[in-house]
């Protein structure tokens, strides 16, 4: 018998595990923040139009936006907008390092 019979070989599909219906755990999250997010908006922020419709369309915002970032992917990089907000912050938040010439750069001596 060869190695392989004893050893599969590992693969990545590159599919996420499924959560909750067609949604992957972190698409949850960002769904189910959204969603207590305009909860609590509806608590304290009253009805902008008396028609019971149309008076709380300030609470789609913050699921338009859950939306957005649980489903968007960037254009140019093609990873989810989540990932890529997350990368940015870490980014900006990381300490730099800069190097330069003594003197600048027209002096060479």
């Amino acid at each position: 018998m060869s190695a392989r019979e004893y050893h599969s070989v590992p693969y990545q599909t590159g599919l996420k595990p499924k959560f909750i219906g067609p949604l992957d755990f972190s698409q949850t999250v960002w769904l189910a923040a959204g969603g207590l997010l305009a909860y609590e908006l509806a608590r304290f922020i009253p009805k902008i139009l008396p028609d019971p419709v149309f008076g709380r369309v300030h609470l789609l915002v913050p699921i338009g936006l859950a939306v957005i970032i649980a489903f968007g992917k960037h254009p140019t990089t093609n990873i989810p907008i989540s990932s890529y907000l997350s990368r940015v912050v870490l980014h900006r938040l990381r300490p730099k390092r800069y190097f330069w010439v003594r003197g600048g750069m027209g002096d060479s001596g």
